[in-house]
């Protein structure tokens, strides 16, 4: 499975990723940086679960 977003940790947290541009992912137009671990790890797992999902449709 590719991934499309990574964490990586910054000055004040943690940073979540667009894995393609390794940029900085923006939601409502607020960069999501400076965040707790499990905050970062939490919304990475929330932006694949539609990819995850559309896979097993399409396996099962």
């Amino acid at each position: 499975m590719i991934e499309r977003f990574d964490i990586r940790q910054d000055a004040k947290g943690w940073t979540v990723l667009d894995a393609g541009t390794s940029r900085p992912i923006t939601i409502m137009d607020v960069p999501q940086v400076g965040l707790d671990v499990r905050d970062a790890l939490d919304l990475v797992d929330a932006l694949e679960w539609p990819a995850i999902r559309e896979r097993r449709t399409f396996q099962d």
